[in-house]
């Protein structure tokens, strides 16, 4: 059970790491999206649209460098069941919007799809808030204790170093982004080559 924690908790890090990242890329239309759902006046939605990116990212950091993960983990859940519920009162209404939920354009429209991806997430937010974070003196398995259950330290260690590849990942995403469309785009030539 230990194990299924730490792995629910770095997963939860990591979905919500990048989910937050991607919504700070795409501001404007994130905050479209969540216009979109028409739950609240769009004075609140724009709020809410510039500050949950960095309350993704707050919770996804503290996650994996395992700091206050019982209370994180539940603020995480409360936030999964708003999200929860506005997406169930859309799809009550019939409305056929976009998500937003990684960024505009990635998350295709809400559906009951969506509905069950949160359910999953809400069952991994409470194992993480219900499991005890272990230590090696609790270790009872065979072998070695696994990393990130060695300390306190260990835990920090793997938690920043997943943090930090999930950083590295996005940069390099964007980075070829930026490359097949930026200025370092070679289409431009491909297209001079033709002409001659």
């Amino acid at each position: 059970m230990p194990l299924a924690a730490v792995g629910c908790r770095f997963a939860l890090l990591t979905v919500f790491g990048l989910a937050g990242v991607a919504k700070l890329r795409s501001r404007p239309e994130f905050e479209q999206a969540v216009m979109n759902f028409q739950l609240v006046p769009d004075s609140v939605s724009r709020r809410i649209a510039r500050l949950l990116p960095w309350v993704e990212i707050g919770a996804a950091t503290l996650l994996g460098v395992g700091i206050a993960i019982t209370p994180v983990a539940a603020a995480v859940a409360l936030l999964l069941c708003g999200f929860t519920v506005a997406i169930s009162i859309n799809l009550a209404r019939g409305r056929k919007i976009e998500c937003g939920c990684f960024g505009a354009g990635a998350s295709g429209e809400v559906t009951a799809a969506s509905l069950a991806r949160n359910l999953l997430l809400i069952l991994m937010t409470v194992m993480v808030a219900a499991v005890p974070v272990t230590s090696a003196a609790a270790w009872r398995g065979p072998g070695p204790p696994p990393v990130g259950l060695v300390s306190p330290m260990g835990t920090f260690a793997t938690g920043l170093f997943t943090v930090l590849a999930a950083l590295l990942a996005m940069v390099i995403a964007e980075g070829v982004s930026l490359w097949r469309t930026g200025p370092f785009n070679m289409a431009p030539l491909e297209g001079m080559e033709e002409r001659r």
